[in-house]
């Protein structure tokens, strides 16, 4: 993902992610990703209080992937693709299907920053 960098977070299309390391980055401009088994599906059990309010997003399942152990789900996100990957028991709790919509939460000491575009990054 590609974004900007104001007032101490990363901008990317409408959000203010906060993000562990940007104070250590000189140019405005970077690129942002994260692991697909690093962003967490917030559920009614999830403590809200632990989360940078900010780094939390609804985003739509367009996509589920049988992966064994692992199901992977690909989220629409304002025109952005992106995966993220649960355990097989979470998926069936929380009952996810194409369309659902779900609070997606970003760790901000989870994201990898760049400040060159990497192959992979849109």
């Amino acid at each position: 993902m590609a974004g900007v960098i104001e007032n101490g977070v990363a901008r990317i299309d409408g959000y203010a992610f906060k993000v562990n390391g940007l104070e250590e980055i000189k140019q405005k401009e970077v690129y942002l990703a994260i692991r697909p088994e690093k962003v967490l599906l917030i559920t009614d059990q999830t403590n809200m209080a632990d989360l940078v309010e900010s780094n939390v997003v609804e985003a739509t399942a367009e996509v589920v992937t049988f992966l064994g152990a692992v199901v992977q789900i690909t989220f629409t996100l304002d025109g952005m693709d992106m995966n993220v990957d649960i355990t097989e028991d979470k998926f069936e709790r929380m009952e996810i299907k194409r369309g659902s919509k779900i609070r997606l939460y970003f760790p901000p000491d989870c994201f990898h920053l760049y400040t060159e575009k990497p192959s992979g990054i849109i």
